[in-house]
């Protein structure tokens, strides 16, 4: 068995500090230098090196046109940005330049790589914690909470929602990212019924939930904003943003956009537990699988039959989450293989490399 390795999941982290100083009003701004990006006011601070700053410029850019294109909005002023080389420079900015306690910037600078600063309207990014193909995702979610502001006019949004539709927007790669699988974890969660969607309206609610779940618990709200979509449309999401910057509270927004409450919502996905099997290719010519059973910490038999007269037979425990993920190749010739399990089949393709 293969673990799935970890992946930053960045994310805004909306701390309410009094006494805070919009980044452009502070003298120390001199420090940073500008990126080239001419649709975003952005920055940098002495650790990034000049070759990526260029980089930089040109992914920020993009970013911005994508976020702009996805929810039909133009950025009512450039977006601001300033992106650290390391964590210790993150932590330092997020003293000097948002005015955090040592504390607050301390437990930041651990949990997160970007944030969403509401006070300044100020994305922060550190960009040691983010892999080089993961620079786009990052930009993409912490853009996308800055448009849903803008487009919310900052009225109150529930946290899953935010979380759950930057999460949707990001863009990967889709050689690091295997996103049928985010999609199984987020269905899994639901299922588990550990969490409900009305336990995260807040940010507060968020961030105590947040330690028992890690990474996962925002794909649980791309689950749930991704059903939103299904159900609605990406037009209808947006129009509730509208809706809410003219003072409609959000749920009564969503119930006349799909038809459906929250409640209604929270019940559906929480009910979405057939068992699937999903696979694919390794880089060395193995497969990977991944089993969602719904059913936590339980046995299930595992049988693998190839075309010709190949079978086994193997008993696996699942997750807390009523997961199971394995890899299969090295112990068989390459071809095409049937995995079931829980009443679920998936095809397994392998070759020798």
């Amino acid at each position: 068995m293969r673990r799935r390795a970890a992946i930053v999941v960045l994310v805004a982290l909306l701390l309410i500090v009094t006494g805070r100083v919009v980044l452009g009003g502070r003298s120390a701004v001199a420090d940073l230098r500008s990126v080239p990006a001419p649709r975003a006011d952005a920055h940098v601070d002495a650790s990034v090196s000049d070759a990526d700053v260029a980089a930089l410029g040109r992914a920020v850019d993009r970013s911005v046109a994508y976020v702009e294109d996805l929810f039909q909005h133009k950025f009512a002023a450039p977006p601001k940005l300033v992106l650290f080389g390391n964590t210790a420079s993150f932590s330092s900015g997020l003293t000097e330049f948002f005015n955090y306690s040592e504390g607050d910037a301390a437990r930041s600078a651990a949990s997160y790589g970007g944030i969403y600063d509401h006070a300044t309207a100020t994305i922060a990014v550190n960009l040691q914690t983010i892999a080089a193909d993961d620079r786009v995702a990052t930009l993409d979610h912490e853009l996308t909470h800055y448009i849903m502001r803008e487009l919310s006019a900052s009225q109150p949004l529930p946290a899953w929602f935010e979380e759950g539709v930057a999460t949707l927007a990001e863009r990967h790669d889709s050689a690091s990212r295997w996103l049928e699988e985010d999609s199984l974890v987020g269905r899994a969660i639901a299922a588990t019924g550990r969490v409900s969607l009305p336990q995260l309206e807040t940010l507060a609610e968020w961030h105590s939930t947040y330690p028992r779940f890690g990474q996962s618990l925002y794909l649980y709200a791309k689950n749930a904003t991704s059903q939103m979509r299904s159900r609605a449309g990406w037009p209808a999401l947006l129009g509730i943003l509208t809706e809410v910057a003219a003072g409609r509270p959000f749920a009564d927004a969503y119930r006349a956009a799909s038809g459906e409450s929250i409640a209604d919502l929270d019940a559906r996905i929480r009910q979405d537990r057939a068992p699937s099997l999903i696979s694919r290719r390794l880089p060395n010519g193995d497969a990977a699988y991944t089993l969602f059973a719904a059913a936590p910490l339980t046995e299930q038999q595992v049988t693998i039959a190839g075309k010709s007269s190949y079978v086994v037979t193997f008993t696996v425990r699942t997750d807390d989450l009523g997961m199971y993920r394995g890899s299969f190749g090295s112990t068989a010739p390459p071809g095409v293989y049937q995995v079931g399990a829980a009443g679920a089949r998936v095809e397994l393709v392998t070759e020798r490399r």
